[in-house]
C-alpha cells in the first residue's frame, strides 16, 4: 500500500539545501504529466528523462535538458554527474539508464526515489529518501510546500550547454539518421503520436525527436518487441482518430509484421510510416562489429532488405524515398495528406547513432576529449564561483529576511545588516554585520567600507531609514560600481513626507486620494479618522481617534509631526499591488493581494487576485511619478470606489509572500539592475497566504 503521510518536509529541505538538483521523469509520471507541468512554472528545476518519459514535458521547455543512459543526450549524462540532488519520479533504473557500472552513476548526489512499486525503491541505488507513493500525490504535496523555487546557476549553466551541438554530434562525418529525424520531426503536426519500433530506429527517436507538451511518445520500452510500431501505430489511430500517427521502423522490424500495412490500407487509417533503411539489423551489426571481430552473419551477411518502392505501390501507399538532400516541402505535404504514407529514408550500412555506449554513461563514442570534458568542469565551476554578492539592509525586519528568504539557493553571497545583536536574519544571510544608525555621523563611511570589504555588487534597502539615506549619497554609492536598488530620486523624496505627498495627488487632480489635513480641526473629518506621521514608515505611530476627546493629546503636533486622514475601507479589506517598472516607467510585472492586516499593522492574511481596474489607476500614478524597478501601492475600497493609501517606492513588506506565489521583487531587481535583463511577467500562482509564528534556531558547535 502506497503512503500518503509521507515526510515531504525532508525533501523540501535537501530541494533548498542542493545547489544543482535535477528531477529524472520516468514512465510513472504518464499519468502526473500536468501536474508536473504546472509546478514547473514555478519551481525551476532542470529534467532528464527515461525513454517512457520522453513525452512528459516538451522538449522546447527551458527546463527539458534531455534523455539520459547509455544511449542518452551526452549533456543530459553530464548533467547526472554533476548534480548534488536527483530526484527519480517513476523510474525502475535499468541499466539503459545508469549504465553497467552502477557506482558511477549520480556519483556526487543525494538520490530521492519515488515509486508505486515498493519493490523497486533502493533495488540499484542507495537512496537518501524512498517514498513509495504514486507521483501524482507527490508532485501535488511537493507543490504545496515549495510553491517557489530556482536554482538559477546550474538552470543557466545546462541551458547555456544546450546550444553547444558539438556535444551530440561530435566527429559524425557519415549520414546521420538523426539529423534526419529530427529535421523531419519538426513537421509534425501539434497534436501527432509518435510509434517507434525496436532497434536503431528507437534510440534516434528518442535521442532526436522534438516533442511538443501536445505529442505523445509510443515504444515497447523494456519489453523490445521487434515489429511493434505498425500494429500499436493502429491501435493508437482508433483511439486518437483526429490526430496524426507516426509510425518509424527500421528496414528490419516492420517485416514482421508486414501484414498489417493491408489492415491500414482497408481501413482507410491515413498512418503516416517513416522507414530508416541501413540494409541491415543495425544493433546487431553493433553488437557483432565489437564483440565477434566483425563477423556480420545475418545482420548483413544473409540478410535482405525488402524493395519499400514496390511494397507501398503493391498496397497503393504513397511512397517517397529520401536522403539527406530532401525536400522538406515533399515531405510536409506528404505527413500533411489524408493518405497512408511510406517515407522511406535512405541509409548506408554503417551508420551509427548519435551517441554509442562507452564504459559507463558519461564515456560515450565518440569520446568527448579531455580538453572539452575539462572545459565543461571549468565552465561549471566558474559559474559556481561566479555569483554575485547581494548586501540587503534592514535584515531583521520583515521586508529584509524577505528578501533574504526570496534569495536564498539562488547561489549569490547573501550579506545581511541589522542594529540589532540578536537576529533571525542569521539563518537567510551567508553574513551578518552589524550596521550603525543611518543618523550617526559614521554611517556612509561604514557602508562605503562594507561594499569594499566584501566587493559587493548590489544593496538592496529593505527599510525606508537606508533608502532614504542611499537616495541622499547615491552618487557616492555609485563610484564604489556596486548597483543600488533605489527608485526614482523624486518619488523616494516626495514619498518621505505624505503631506507632499498628498499635495502631489491633489494637484494632479488624481481623484482617489483620501482627504488629509495638517490643519488641527477635528469637524473636518467623521468619526473615526486618523493620524499618521508625515515621515513614518508603513503602519508604525498611526492612530485611530474615534472619539473626539482623545484627539487632545495630539493637536499641538498636528502639522508639525502627525497629519490628519480620513479612515476609508476596513483592516480586514485591504489591496497591495506590487510592480516591477522599467527605466522609462513602463510596468513589466505585477501581482495584486487581496489582505487583512494585524492589529500592529502588518499583513496576516494574503490572496491572490486580479483586479483589472486596479492596474489602469496604477498606470495613471505611473504617468505621475515615473518609477523604477520596485514599487508597491496599498488601496482600499470605500463608498463603492478605490481610495490610495500610499506608495512605497521599494520591496514590498510581505516580499516572501509573493515569492511563494511567483512573484520573486528581488530576484527581478538582480535581473534589472545587474543582468540587463528585461523583466517580463512571471506566471502568479493562485491562493492564500497566512503568517503566523516561525522559530529560528542558530545551532552552536557543541553538543552535550
Amino acid at each position: 500500500k502506497c503512503k500518503k503521510d509521507f515526510d515531504i518536509e525532508s525533501v523540501r529541505m535537501a530541494l533548498i539545501n542542493s545547489h544543482r538538483p535535477l528531477l529524472l521523469v520516468g514512465g510513472g509520471c504518464q499519468d502526473s504529466k500536468n501536474i508536473l507541468r504546472e509546478m514547473l512554472k514555478t519551481v525551476k528545476i532542470p529534467v532528464v528523462v527515461s525513454m517512457r518519459g520522453l513525452d512528459v514535458i516538451s522538449h522546447q521547455d527551458i527546463s527539458y535538458i534531455g534523455l539520459i543512459g547509455m544511449y542518452g543526450n551526452r549533456l543530459a549524462n553530464l548533467a547526472v554527474l554533476n548534480c548534488d540532488l536527483l530526484i527519480v519520479l517513476g523510474s525502475r533504473l535499468d541499466e539503459r539508464q545508469m549504465g553497467y557500472d552502477r557506482t558511477a552513476f549520480a556519483p556526487c548526489a543525494h538520490i530521492i526515489q519515488i515509486d508505486i512499486d515498493k519493490n523497486e525503491l533502493g533495488r540499484k541505488t542507495d537512496n537518501f529518501i524512498s517514498i513509495c507513493s504514486d507521483v501524482g500525490d507527490f508532485l501535488r504535496m511537493l507543490s504545496q510546500k515549495l510553491p517557489a523555487y530556482a536554482c538559477d546557476m546550474w538552470f543557466e549553466f545546462l541551458n547555456e550547454w544546450k546550444k553547444n551541438e558539438n556535444l551530440e554530434y561530435k566527429d559524425r562525418k557519415e549520414v546521420c539518421a538523426n539529423k534526419i529525424l529530427e529535421q523531419i520531426s519538426e513537421m509534425f503536426n501539434e497534436n501527432a503520436v509518435i510509434v517507434s519500433d525496436v532497434g536503431q530506429n528507437q534510440i534516434v527517436c528518442a535521442q532526436s525527436l522534438l516533442l511538443k507538451s501536445t505529442n505523445a511518445f509510443l515504444c515497447s520500452s523494456g519489453l523490445a518487441c521487434m515489429g511493434y510500431s505498425l500494429p500499436a501505430s493502429i491501435g493508437a489511430q482508433y483511439v486518437s482518430l483526429n490526430r496524426q500517427i507516426i509510425s518509424i521502423n527500421g528496414d528490419g522490424g516492420i517485416m514482421m509484421n508486414l501484414q498489417e500495412l493491408q489492415t491500414i490500407k482497408r481501413e482507410k487509417l491515413p498512418i503516416k510510416i517513416i522507414i530508416l533503411n541501413n540494409k541491415c539489423l543495425g544493433l546487431i551489426r553493433k553488437l557483432q562489429e565489437k564483440l565477434f571481430n566483425q563477423r556480420y552473419y545475418a545482420s548483413i551477411e544473409g540478410y535482405l532488405a525488402a524493395d519499400f518502392s514496390k511494397i507501398a505501390t503493391a498496397f497503393d501507399f504513397d511512397y517517397l524515398k529520401i536522403d539527406t538532400n530532401f525536400n522538406s516541402g515533399q515531405v510536409s505535404k506528404l505527413l500533411g495528406n489524408k493518405n497512408p504514407v511510406i517515407i522511406e529514408i535512405q541509409l548506408p550500412y554503417m551508420i551509427s547513432t548519435m551517441l554509442e555506449p562507452g564504459e559507463n554513461i558519461y564515456t560515450q563514442y565518440p569520446l568527448l576529449a579531455d580538453d572539452e570534458i575539462e572545459n565543461f568542469r571549468k565552465q561549471l565551476e566558474k559559474k559556481k564561483k561566479k555569483k554575485y554578492t547581494i548586501l540587503v539592509s534592514g535584515a531583521s525586519g520583515i521586508v529584509g529576511y524577505g528578501v533574504l528568504k526570496s534569495l536564498q539557493n539562488s547561489g549569490f553571497t547573501l550579506i545581511g545588516t541589522t542594529i540589532y545583536d540578536e537576529s533571525p536574519a542569521n539563518c537567510f544571510a551567508d553574513i551578518i554585520e552589524k550596521a550603525p544608525m543611518t543618523c550617526e555621523s559614521e554611517y556612509l563611511q561604514w557602508l562605503i567600507a562594507l561594499i569594499d570589504k566584501y566587493n559587493i555588487d548590489m544593496l538592496i534597502p529593505a527599510i525606508e531609514a537606508d533608502m532614504y539615506k542611499w537616495n541622499d549619497f547615491k552618487e557616492k554609492i555609485d563610484k564604489t560600481g556596486a548597483k543600488v536598488v533605489l527608485n526614482n530620486s523624486d518619488l523616494i523624496n516626495i514619498c518621505e513626507d505624505k503631506w507632499c505627498f498628498y499635495e502631489k495627488l491633489k494637484k494632479e487632480k488624481f481623484k482617489y486620494c483620501i482627504e488629509t489635513s495638517i490643519i488641527a480641526n477635528t469637524s473636518q473629518f467623521k468619526l473615526p479618522f486618523i493620524l499618521k506621521p508625515r515621515k513614518g514608515y508603513g503602519s508604525k505611530g498611526v492612530v485611530k481617534i474615534e472619539k473626539r476627546e482623545n484627539f487632545e493629546n495630539y493637536k499641538s503636533i498636528i502639522g508639525k509631526t502627525l497629519l490628519m486622514q480620513e479612515y476609508v475601507g476596513s483592516d480586514d479589506e485591504e489591496y497591495t499591488v506590487s510592480a516591477f517598472f522599467d527605466k522609462e516607467s513602463n510596468i513589466k510585472a505585477q501581482i495584486i493581494m487581496k489582505r487583512k492586516l494585524s492589529k500592529e499593522g502588518y499583513t496576516q492574511i494574503a490572496e491572490v487576485v486580479f483586479l483589472e481596474d486596479i492596474l489602469e489607476i496604477i498606470d495613471d500614478l505611473s504617468s505621475i511619478f515615473k518609477p523604477i524597478g520596485p514599487t508597491n501601492f496599498q488601496f482600499r475600497r470605500h463608498n463603492g470606489s478605490w481610495k490610495l493609501l500610499e506608495i512605497n517606492p521599494r520591496i514590498s513588506s510581505s516580499t516572501s509572500i509573493k515569492t511563494a506565489f511567483g512573484y520573486n521583487e528581488a530576484r527581478m531587481c538582480i535581473d534589472y539592475f545587474l543582468n540587463g535583463k528585461e523583466i517580463k511577467q512571471p506566471k502568479i500562482r493562485t491562493g492564500k497566504a497566512i503568517r503566523y509564528i516561525e522559530d529560528y534556531i542558530l545551532y552552536d558547535s557543541n553538543i552535550i
